[in-house]
């Protein structure tokens, strides 16, 4: 029954993800790291999660998934996209996930996790992809999604799900380097910043 759901469910996303249509904003940091190969994290708000996974799609990127039952959803929908996974979260499988990040990083790859998920508090960035992103020496990319018709869930993130054939417009934050010297509180809160600002298309 679960593998049903999951077919079910990447259909409807496939349908509905092929009639949206994509407007970018501030590429220029991130394109470079892309054409340099360089390893980075795209840190997204839980809310924004199914636009901006289906829009990159087509980069091999890694992604962090959830180890609660809703993240087998995601997760079989971004195998079919092309992503590799890393099973884990800060709350189960926490450690798990966050050796992931680090393996995937020294290797090279370019690593997407949602930094307030899986359950929250919306929009408040945990300390996990901070750790990884200053352990592997890696920048952090905050990306963000807006689009004027969508439906909004009341969920604890009050997830977003942009209307068939809705523009919808992509913003990149600056590069976020996480230094030594850096505290994780104030690392989180430059995040959020980042993505705050980058909230503003």
């Amino acid at each position: 029954m679960k593998r049903i759901k999951s077919s079910i469910v990447r259909l409807l996303a496939n349908m509905l993800a092929w009639t949206w249509r994509f407007e970018l904003f501030d590429c220029e940091p991130k394109d470079a790291l892309v054409r340099e190969k360089a390893p980075f994290i795209y840190a997204i708000w839980h809310c924004e999660l199914l636009p901006l996974v289906w829009f990159h799609r087509r980069e091999r990127c890694t992604i962090l998934v959830s180890a609660h039952e809703d993240g087998g959803y995601l997760a079989a929908a971004a195998e079919r996209w092309g992503y590799r996974l890393i099973r884990g979260s800060s709350s189960r499988g926490g450690p798990a996930g966050l050796r992931g990040m680090i393996r995937a990083l020294d290797g090279g790859k370019v690593v997407a996790t949602t930094p307030d998920g899986p359950k929250g508090p919306a929009k408040r960035a945990k300390p996990g992809l901070l750790m990884a992103a200053r352990a592997a020496g890696v920048p952090i990319i905050g990306v963000r999604a807006s689009a004027a018709d969508a439906w909004t869930f009341n969920s604890w993130d009050r997830f977003v799900l942009p209307k068939p054939f809705a523009k919808i417009r992509v913003r990149y934050a600056e590069p976020l380097y996480v230094g030594p010297d850096v505290s994780r509180s104030d690392a989180a809160k430059m995040l959020e910043d980042r993505l705050e600002g980058a909230g503003r298309c």
